[in-house]
């Protein structure tokens, strides 16, 4: 019944059609229909990109075009008062939702038993005089769901970073009508609190590294929309993480001195090496090396801090971290 949206909200508010004959307050009522021809119900919420024609019609159910009309939408606050956010004169107008200015806190939150989405109770009226003078004042009730989602995270992979106390995580963060998605690492490093943000590009697959004391590991989701409305939900790493691969046995690379100043030497078959990539501590790409023909890697531009290089082979991939000084 309803259609999730992400973007814009456009509602199209028309009256239109002929006139059959003489009309009473009793006898009119707003119909509102969906783009694909559904009768939009009174009570249902409404989402971004659901496009509604909403029209006066008679009691069968025939369309009318008054005299003259004036359309309200209304938004109801925490007051209990209805506060009129756009009004129109015209048998006709475009209403976009995402460009309403209510403030979140000032609107009136709804929720249902059994149902995490948060509601807000809105209405859509119409006001005027049909074409034989009859006067009309209409109302038709609607919810609007314009909240993201309670992000919830899906864990896709994680591994250890070899001879490290660190692990590299990627998940998945889900949330209906979010529009920008940041991710807050906070670790424990004995009585100091490290705290990195960023923004995550791709939610689908946004990849991070931790201490591997995943008991000891926050992190914070933040969602918001285009409304100017945010929802976070904050985890433990051990509350997610199922599985870890140790990729530590067996490992034919090693780099050394580590940590370095300016040259950091490989120690390995460069021709199992297919792609060596060099990530920041908020997973950005930094540097990519050529691994042909392999022996050292110049890392004097990098700034001090700790990195994480990544080591694409035939047959795995290997995790290091690096610390330059």
């Amino acid at each position: 019944m309803l259609s999730i949206f992400r973007k814009s909200v456009i509602v199209w508010l028309i009256a239109s059609g002929s006139v059959l004959s003489a009309y009473s307050q009793n006898t009119l009522s707003i119909s509102g229909i969906y783009a694909n021809g559904k009768l939009l119900l009174e009570d249902e919420a409404l989402y971004h990109n659901d496009t509604i024609a909403f029209s006066i019609q008679d009691e069968l159910g025939n369309k009318i075009e008054p005299s003259s009309c004036v359309w309200k939408f209304q938004c109801l606050d925490t007051t209990s008062l209805f506060i009129v956010d756009k009004e129109i004169n015209n048998n006709e107008f475009i209403l976009i939702l995402d460009s309403l200015h209510a403030r979140a806190d000032l609107l009136k939150k709804i929720r249902f038993e059994g149902d995490s989405s948060v509601y807000f109770q809105a209405r859509i009226l119409c006001s005027g005089q049909t074409v034989f003078g009859e006067m009309f004042d209409l109302y038709f009730p609607v919810l609007l769901n314009l909240l993201p989602s309670v992000p919830t995270v899906k864990i896709i992979d994680s591994k250890y970073v070899a001879d490290t106390t660190y692990s590299i995580v990627t998940v998945s963060i889900l949330s209906d009508r979010a529009d920008g998605y940041i991710f807050i690492q906070k670790q424990y490093d004995g009585h100091d609190v490290y705290l990195l943000s960023q923004n995550v590009s791709d939610p689908n697959n946004f990849s991070f590294w931790s201490m591997v004391d995943v008991d000891k590991t926050e992190f914070i989701i933040k969602v918001s929309n285009n409304f100017g409305y945010t929802l976070s939900k904050s985890y433990l790493l051990s509350d997610i993480i199922t599985s870890i691969e140790n990729v530590i046995d067996d490992n034919p690379i090693s780099f050394y001195p580590n940590p370095c100043n300016d040259i950091l030497y490989f120690k390995g078959n460069s021709n199992d090496v297919k792609n060596l990539t060099i990530y920041d501590i908020h997973g950005k790409l930094i540097k990519e090396i050529n691994s042909k023909n392999l022996q050292f890697i110049d890392v004097s531009d990098l700034p001090k801090g700790v990195f994480l290089i990544c080591v694409k082979c035939k047959s795995k991939i290997y995790y290091y971290k690096l610390i330059k000084k």
